[in-house]
């Protein structure tokens, strides 16, 4: 089941996440499309034991009235051991602009990025 449109929460990023682990294990193949006129779609796989896994997805933009600052925001989704989130335009993810995504998948103290 995937995470419902307004289950993230929203940060202030500064830089941009560091490179993928290089390790053959965690999440690849991301992939946002739009799903309907509101409301978009982020899934990837996820190569790694499946027990006790959670994943989480991140995007950061600067907000269209941030550009002249270029302060970065934030948002996350948490989706546990799931590999689909759902988000709509109400979360305040500007998707009209730049938006980096990526997954972070955690494994006890283990985390692993896309």
């Amino acid at each position: 089941m995937a995470s419902g449109p307004g289950d993230g929460c929203c940060v202030e990023k500064t830089s941009f996440p560091e490179g993928a682990s290089g390790s053959p294990l965690g999440p690849r193949n991301l992939s946002c499309y739009r799903v309907s006129k509101t409301d978009y779609e982020c899934s990837w796989q996820y190569d790694g034991p499946e027990d006790n896994v959670s994943h989480v997805l991140w995007c950061c933009f600067v907000p269209p009235n941030h550009t002249h600052t270029g302060q970065e925001r934030c948002r996350y989704f948490s989706s546990g051991p799931d590999r689909t989130v759902q988000f709509w335009e109400q979360d305040g993810i500007p998707v009209l602009s730049k938006v980096n995504f990526w997954v972070e998948s955690r494994l006890g103290n283990r985390t692993m990025k896309s």
